[in-house]
């Protein structure tokens, strides 16, 4: 599986610059205890990018970007148009970096907000998507605060916050997008 840099420089170009986009960031647990749901996290994958592209509004204006963590937090797509993401196929294995897979995505998020700012592009409020069986094994509280607080007076040098959705691999199984 590819990785690519941190900070913005391996996104795409920005597509529809005169329209709002809505950047999406998800943090993919590919730690060894999600050995037993790999399978449903790739095919929720693939179905978060077919659902996506099937809607014509969203294929103009989201954006996403593919966070894999397990010892250590990869980017495993930057942020590019939905009809340019490219899914991986994920594996399982190690541990569960929680908190550098959150520090990494606000950094992501802020990098490609900036590059929006700059072109004159307005931005939606971002969202990140967790999909994890819940079993950290890092310090994840840091990571969770840091959220909350980009969540309560916004992500730096923008006026709003982040919107973040969890999906619970094993209550996932056999029920479509439940959140949890």
């Amino acid at each position: 599986m590819q990785e690519y840099p941190r900070g913005g420089f391996a996104n795409g170009e920005v597509l529809n610059e005169g329209l709002e986009h809505l950047p999406c960031v998800i943090l993919l647990d590919t730690s060894g205890s999600m050995a037993g749901c790999i399978d449903e996290l790739n095919d929720a994958l693939a179905m978060f990018k077919a659902d996506l592209e099937s809607d014509v509004n969203a294929r103009a204006k989201v954006e996403a970007c593919l966070i894999a963590f397990d010892d250590s937090a990869h980017i495993v797509a930057p942020f590019s148009a939905v009809r340019n993401l490219a899914t991986p196929v994920l594996s399982a294995g190690g541990l569960t970096a929680l908190h550098e897979a959150i520090d990494v995505a606000i950094e992501e998020i802020d990098a490609r907000r900036k590059q929006y700012k700059s072109l004159g592009t307005i931005s939606y409020k971002p969202f990140i998507f967790l999909m994890t069986d819940g079993y950290p094994s890092d310090d994840y509280k840091a990571g969770l605060a840091a959220l909350q607080t980009c969540i309560c007076t916004s992500m730096p040098g923008h006026e709003t916050g982040l919107t973040i959705s969890l999906f619970d691999m094993p209550r996932f199984r056999g029920r479509g997008s439940q959140r949890v």
